[in-house]
């Protein structure tokens, strides 16, 4: 089992002009991002006999990222505030697997001649929203106006996949024979 947790929180404020100071921006900005994540994997080898053996193994992984970011931006001309303008931006991810492999091994005689079965399927699923909003004060002319957006997406991913492989070994020794068919949706 692997577990992480991570929190980053970041600051910068910024000053920006033209050469002949007649438009300049003051810049501030918080930013906080927060990731955890999980993972977890069991697995068991079993040998039947001298001839056949099985395996298993089921995985799990999940995890979230936040990331929250906040700014303000003042613009000046001539040193006087004209306007001053307030972005909000979040946006969140869920993403949670797993995964589940079969084998099974079965080995014909004692010159290597073996055929080989194995199986894997798993889902994925992510989520994904974003909420951002802006507002803008003129402080001139005395007007506001502001504006948001909030979007989300919901991703599914489905993967199965078999394979059967046969190998014989050749007379001499120096070279085997191997053919196998293999299946993915």
């Amino acid at each position: 089992m692997l577990v992480s947790y991570s929190k980053r929180s970041t600051s910068f404020f910024m000053n920006r002009a033209l050469l002949d100071d007649s438009v300049s921006f003051n810049e501030e900005q918080h930013q906080l991002i927060e990731s955890n994540s999980k993972y977890y994997q069991f697995g068991i080898d079993y040998t039947i006999n001298k001839e056949h053996s099985l395996s298993a193994s089921i995985s799990s992984d999940g995890g979230t990222n936040e990331t929250d970011i906040d700014s303000e931006t003042d613009q000046f001309a001539f040193e006087t505030l004209n306007n001053r303008q307030f972005s909000h931006n979040y946006s969140e991810s869920r993403n949670n697997a797993y995964t589940l492999d079969l084998g099974y091994r079965y080995d014909i005689g004692d010159k290597g001649e073996r055929l080989d079965f194995a199986s894997s399927y798993g889902e994925n699923k992510m989520d994904n929203s974003n909420f951002n909003k802006n507002e803008l004060i003129d402080i001139i002319n005395n007007t506001n106006t502001s504006n948001s957006n909030r979007d989300s997406q919901d991703q599914d991913h489905v993967k199965y996949s078999s394979r059967l492989d046969y190998t014989l070994p050749l007379k001499d020794k120096k070279g085997k024979f191997e053919v196998g068919i293999k299946y993915d949706i």
